[in-house]
């Protein structure tokens, strides 16, 4: 019960995002619900109503979207603490949780013990007030949105290009034979756009890691 000074279960899981609004993105998009919080210079998120068996699915989710570097998963139930590291969406190793607390900032174990709430920290996000479309936006690095711009320029580029084949190639059906050139050109700019849009698309779904 994430939220609740005392309580007797929490679930917490430190990523290497630097900017809270990914990270809450990720949590929307991964169906983790919870409060992101900024531990120093990065973030973690306090899971709602933790579910100890989905905790370890939901640091492996992380930890896939966080790439070559490591998560931390940190589970608080029955008065004892555990503590494992993730990476690449598989669990690395078993840590000490004390040794791991103690070279964060103090903020974080805190939380895993319910002296302060996740509403109390200053700067933290309820994954639960953004929506998917939103999460979607928000995930979108400055690279990939970059790469949208251009795409979204080459579509309108093929679809006035489609426009121009459709008609000159009326006119030259008509008879009209110099409007032959106009039909071979607009074919020749519809297929260049259609390329650099199908290779734009190909650079987004490879992603940017945090």
């Amino acid at each position: 019960m994430s939220g609740t000074t005392g309580a007797e279960h929490q679930v917490i899981v430190l990523t290497p995002f630097a900017q809270s609004t990914q990270l809450a993105a990720a949590c929307v998009l991964s169906d983790i619900h919870g409060h992101v919080v900024p531990i120093g210079s990065y973030h973690a998120v306090a899971v709602d109503d933790p579910d100890f068996e989905r905790a370890r699915e939901q640091a492996a989710t992380l930890s896939k979207i966080a790439g070559r570097m490591d998560v931390l998963l940190l589970i608080r139930r029955e008065g004892q603490i555990d503590a494992s590291q993730w990476r690449r969406g598989a669990h690395e190793a078993d840590v000490p949780a004390g040794l791991a607390l103690s070279k964060l900032p103090s903020v974080l174990e805190q939380l895993l013990l319910g002296s302060t709430t996740p509403e109390q920290v200053e700067g933290s996000i309820s994954t639960r007030g953004m929506t998917k479309l939103q999460a979607s936006a928000a995930a979108m690095t400055p690279e990939r949105h970059a790469i949208a711009r251009t795409a979204l320029m080459w579509s309108a580029a093929a679809i006035l290009a489609l426009v121009v084949l459709i008609f000159a190639l009326i006119i030259a059906l008509g008879g009209t034979a110099p409007a032959w050139a106009g039909v071979a050109a607009a074919g020749l700019v519809l297929g260049f756009a259609v390329w650099r849009v199908v290779s734009l698309l190909g650079l987004g779904r490879k992603g940017v890691r945090p």
